[in-house]
Order: structure tokens, then sequence, then C-alpha cells
């Protein structure tokens, strides 16, 4: 009995001595690796190593990654060598890197990859890791192979959709009137399921109908079916743009409040984007004219009524003038002569 006793004392012993040895080892090591969680098209993200305590003359890493995500750059101590198929697919590939300096031994690396430009879509994917034949600088290589995972989230940077509403003339009650419904996005999010989906507040008594023509050109009105298939329908990326040609009936005069709002169905019809459009509908009587009487004046002749004058016009010379001048003469010849005598 004693002998068993002291038996399974010594294996204890010799457990708690091995766990001591695995967990100082791992605890030497010591690595920790710093990389932001979330990065933009075209960004550069970098993986800063650090052996904490530890200054390193020595180590081997492997860097699994996406290469349809990221492209390698450079790492500031090592040397990189940059192959495909890291874990048997043609997207991974694997970056290794070897640092072997005797006489400078670091305790920091910065590994730099670049994530692609092209990217439109959210892509969350990882870094894995692996470092191995460390040696420190007392020429210590007894550490345990290190495993590190780092998760990293890229995407773009998405701009909210933008709806619109509109009618392309004045607004009669009872009249069909030409709309267009529109939503875009210089970079939209996906969503696999997205749905249009419409209300309405209108005047008591009214009622307001936008239909417009499915693929099988049947016609559908949009505040009472929503517009795509009842199971949604994908969008996202660049440049989104979905125009919709639309005929508005409304059936009485007043304001109405149109309601469009796209929804996403994989999320329990979580709001995707909203936006409210008030509108005046005019009643469909047409105002009346005043009549214009248009009165001519009369007509003048062009005629001239010829007076007979009075008196005579004088021209030429006065002949009662010298006959005068000459009669004085002679009375005067005749009185001068009587007076002589």
């Amino acid at each position: 009995m004693k002998k068993i006793i002291s038996s399974f004392i010594l294996l204890i012993i010799i457990n708690m001595l091995i766990l001591n040895v695995l967990s100082y080892a791992s605890e030497d090591l010591n690595i920790s690796v710093d990389v932001p969680t979330i990065a933009r098209p075209g960004q550069t993200v970098e993986l800063f190593f650090n052996f904490g305590d530890l200054k390193l003359k020595k180590y081997n890493f492997e860097i699994l990654y996406d290469s349809n995500i990221f492209d390698y750059i450079s790492v500031n101590n090592g040397t990189a060598n940059d192959s495909e198929g890291g874990l048997g697919d043609s997207r991974t590939k694997k970056l290794t890197i070897n640092y072997n300096q005797e006489e400078t031994p670091i305790r920091t690396m910065k590994v730099t990859f670049k994530a692609k430009e092209e990217l439109t879509t959210s892509n969350t994917t990882e870094f894995k890791i692996t470092g191995k034949e460390f040696k420190d600088i007392n020429d210590s290589e007894d550490y345990n192979e290190a495993k590190i995972d780092k998760q990293i989230l890229v995407e773009p940077e998405y701009i909210p959709y933008d709806i619109k509403l509109t009618a392309e003339e004045n607004i009669l009650k009872n009249k069909e009137i030409p709309m267009k419904l529109s939503y875009s996005s210089a970079m939209g999010r996906y969503y696999e399921k997205a749905r249009l989906i419409a209300t309405a507040v209108v005047p008591e008594g009214a009622t307001v109908k936008l239909l417009g023509e499915k693929l099988d050109e049947k016609e559908y009105d949009i505040i009472e079916e929503g517009w795509g298939s009842t199971q949604g329908y994908g969008i996202g990326g660049a440049n989104v743009v979905q125009e919709l040609n639309l005929t508005g009936i409304f059936t009485e005069a007043g304001k109405y409040d149109i309601t469009l709002k796209l929804i996403d169905l994989a999320k329990s019809n979580e709001t995707i984007a909203e936006k409210t459009f008030s509108f005046n509908v005019l009643d469909d009587v047409k105002p009346q004219v005043a009549s214009e009487t248009t009165v001519e004046p009369p007509i003048q002749e062009n005629t001239t009524n010829e007076v007979e004058p009075t008196v005579l016009p004088k021209t030429g010379v006065n002949i009662y003038v010298p006959v005068t001048i000459i009669l004085s003469i002679i009375a005067f010849y005749c009185v001068y002569s009587i007076k002589k005598k």
C-alpha cells in the first residue's frame, strides 16, 4: 500500500514539474500581435509583433492571409518569402519571415499589408500566425511554437441609400400622373434580401395608388404590394441606381404624405433607408377664364372736307396802289396851277 501511495505522489510531482516547464516556456515567449479591427479598401494594415522582455536573435514566422483581400508590402526585421497555397486553395497565401542576426537581437517586428482597392463588400478575414525556431539573447532555444489568430474586417465606407419620389407635372385629382421613384448610393452596403414598401397618409375619404409594371407586364400598386420579390432581392456595391416609372392616381384634393422604405427581410424587416414625401393635389375643375370682347374702332375714311373760302386770297401785284399815286400827283398839280394864276 505504501508503495502505491509513494508511486502516486511521485507521479503528481513529475506532472507538476512538466506543467511548470511548459508554462514557463510559454510565458517567457509572451508574443503579442497588434492588428486594427477594421480597414478600408486601399488602406495599409500593419501587424506589430512585440516579444515583451525578450530580445530575439532568431525566429521564423508563417503568416497565412487571403490574397483576394490583401497584398503583402514589406517587413522591417527579417527576410520574407511570399508563396501561394497556404491552406491548399488558390486565394490563401503563406508569408514566411526568417530572422537570424546574432549581433542584433530585437524585441519587435512590423509586417505591412495593403487592402485591395477594388473591394466593395464587407469581408471578415484572419491572419493565421505561427512562430517557431526562437533563439533569445542568451542563446536559449527552449521555446514552444506560438500560434496566434488575428481577425480583421475590411469594408468600404458605405454611403446611405437616398430615396426620391417626384411627379412630372402638377397633380390633379383623379388624373393619371407620371411619377418617378428611385433609390441610389455611390457606395451601397450589400443586402441579399432587400425590399421596397410604401405607406400613405391621405385626406379623409381619399385613396392613392402608385402603379407600376412587373416583368410579366402586370400592373401592381407599390402602396398595397411593395416592389420586388416577396423573398427580397440583392442590392449593393458602387454606384447603385434603381429607377421605377410609376403612375400616380390621387382621388381627392388635399395633402398626401407618402413614406417609402427600404427594408432588410433577412433582419426582421430592419430599415435600410426611409423618406417621406408630401404632395398637394389640386381639384380637377378647370378655373373659368372671363371671355374677352374686342370692340373694333370705326374705320376712318381718309377724306378731306373742302370749305369755300369767304375771302379770296391776295396774290400778285395790287393795281390800286399806283393809280392812287398818279391821281394824287395830278390833283396836286392842278391846285398848284390855280394858285399861281
